[in-house]
């Protein structure tokens, strides 16, 4: 792939995401919550019952440190999540998802579900595996060049 359509997939990258983005928020604006909350909410429900810390959401989300405080925040004041401290360590707190969480995570799926049936809209199966496999080594090729650049 030369330089331009390079830069061009990247472009296009970010196009989708931020689309994804809008579209998300716009769908979950009735229940109060944005695509970024919807995250969190939706690994919490997917590690229901497991210790989930803010470094856990900031690691597998792959969001800032200071943005897992403030969504957390945000969704706790809503009654989505709770904190509890750990006993051996203060500092710690667990996150865990409250009943509420629980009743809107399969709405939430369900609008979700929508969105990745529109947009794999005109993509066959095999097309669709391929791209979320060459999403897959992109995303290990983006982590890879992260980590590279952190050793320099």
């Amino acid at each position: 792939m030369d330089q331009m359509e390079g830069r061009r997939a990247l472009r296009l990258l970010k196009k989708v995401n931020l689309g994804l983005e809008s579209s998300i928020n716009a769908d979950m604006a009735e229940m109060d919550l944005t695509a970024a909350q919807c995250d969190v909410l939706g690994y919490l429900e997917e590690h229901r019952g497991k210790a989930v810390y803010s470094t856990d959401l900031h690691r597998d989300l792959g969001v800032s440190r200071a943005a897992v405080s403030a969504l957390v925040k945000k969704l706790k004041a809503k009654g989505f999540v709770t904190l509890t401290a750990e006993p051996s360590d203060d500092r710690q707190k667990r996150i865990e998802p409250t009943g509420r969480s629980g009743l809107l995570h399969q709405k939430m799926e369900r609008r979700v579900d929508r969105v990745v049936h529109k947009i794999y809209r005109d993509f066959t199966e095999e097309e669709a595996e391929a791209f979320a496999g060459l999403l897959q080594r992109m995303y290990e090729n983006v982590q890879t060049m992260i980590k590279e650049e952190a050793d320099l």
